[in-house]
């Protein structure tokens, strides 16, 4: 965005009724008005915006001034409390359609900027580890660290947007490397072609210190969810956790650094008990890993535009088969 110039909203409806002398500005609440009072002048500022395209504030305020009996500056909030304005976007740009919804979810105007600036750890790149990659490179996250020592298989293509037959056999965080650089070269990609246990935890040390998020996802097991947290923990970093158990998706929770709940919840989880069923795989359905995936990006967005996460410290477990919710608390 060129915060310097402001343009009308071009992703806001905006009808005029004659007959009632009525605007209505939106589609959806709660960027949805009806308005009557002085119709006359907001319609002229909307016009002379048509025809500016961009331009900067002074002449709004100048403009403003010769429609409205009142204050310039207190009638400009309104038309942005109203999203009719905002600073200009390119909309030729990659990222236009992006920064128009930042607009409507309350983002900084700063946003894109912001995820430029910003550096995600993958730890496991499968079906869902490498869609949160796809989708974090397509909104142009700074930096992405793949992390995950596995080649693809067939049953991969089934659960993966961003493999190809081709990968078939190939290290996953080698063909995702690629892929990446395709949809958006101006990610930087580091590939790394480990799993974290104990053995890799001093690596994984170096990769957290130089990265702003974590996300773990997929099938991990215990071991794996208790030394990333111990890496958040031990480093304040935020990890993100992202999986599915059978028929259900789950995302959350986000913790940053220490968090006596989630601390409890993994010791009991390394328990002495042993799965006996040596073929166990865990079943994987693509829609639900796509869905899970999604949620767990907009919340990273989220948080590094410093907007309210639902998924801090609270777990969200979706059932796939009738889309009901459950919440579970970590605070």
């Amino acid at each position: 965005m060129n915060q310097s110039l402001w343009q009308l909203n071009p992703a806001l409806s905006i009808e005029f009724n004659q007959r009632n002398r009525q605007i209505q500005i939106g589609l959806m609440s709660p960027n949805c008005y009806e308005i009557t009072e002085q119709s006359d002048q907001l319609m002229g500022i909307i016009n002379f915006l048509l025809e500016k395209k961009a331009v900067e504030k002074d002449e709004i305020l100048e403009e403003i001034k010769r429609l409205f009996d009142a204050e310039p500056e207190d009638v400009f909030q309104d038309l942005q409390t109203l999203k009719l304005i905002h600073p200009a976007v390119d909309l030729d740009s990659r990222y236009a359609r992006h920064e128009l919804y930042y607009v409507f979810s309350g983002a900084p105007a700063n946003t894109q900027s912001l995820l430029a600036r910003k550096s995600v750890l993958l730890i496991g790149v499968g079906g869902i580890g490498s869609t949160c990659a796809m989708l974090l490179a397509a909104a142009g996250i700074g930096e992405l660290v793949l992390a995950d020592k596995d080649c693809l298989e067939l049953s991969n293509l089934t659960r993966t947007t961003l493999f190809e037959l081709s990968d078939l056999g190939k290290p996953k965080v080698e063909s995702a490397l690629k892929r990446l650089a395709l949809r958006n070269p101006d990610v930087k990609v580091k590939a790394f072609p480990n799993v974290l246990c104990e053995e890799t935890f001093n690596a994984f040390e170096e990769l957290v210190q130089v990265t702003d998020m974590m996300i773990l996802s997929g099938d991990s097991g215990p071991e794996v969810h208790k030394l990333a947290y111990e890496l958040s923990k031990k480093y304040s970093k935020p990890l993100l956790n992202a999986g599915y158990v059978e028929h259900c998706g789950v995302v959350g929770p986000l913790t940053v650094g220490y968090n006596p709940i989630r601390e409890r919840e993994l010791c009991e989880n390394l328990s002495e008990s042993m799965q006996v069923n040596q073929g166990y795989k865990a079943a994987s359905f693509g829609p639900l890993n796509s869905l899970v995936s999604s949620i767990a990006v907009n919340e990273v967005i989220r948080y590094f535009a410093g907007q309210e996460v639902q998924t801090l410290n609270k777990r969200l477990v979706i059932d796939s088969c009738n889309y009901s919710q459950t919440w579970e608390p970590f605070s």
